[in-house]
């Protein structure tokens, strides 16, 4: 049944206690034991931040006069 006529989204998980729930929570289960460090990095360096995340206090300016 389509989602537009009261149907389950694409993506839902099966319902518990059915065959196709157990197949689907050993491919879970199989995923999450994989290892994860083939999978590039997607932080950046902290030297290549912009100028916008840098805090005030890292910025030289009329806070630091003292007179």
């Amino acid at each position: 049944m389509p989602h537009w006529m009261g149907g389950e989204p694409a993506g839902v998980p099966p319902r518990r206690g059915t065959p196709e729930y157990d197949a689907w929570m050993a491919a879970r289960a199989q995923e999450a034991a994989r290892p994860k460090t083939d999978q590039p990095k997607t932080d950046q360096p902290k030297a290549n931040r912009p100028k916008a995340d840098q805090s005030k206090a890292d910025r030289p300016g009329k806070a630091d006069q003292s007179q």
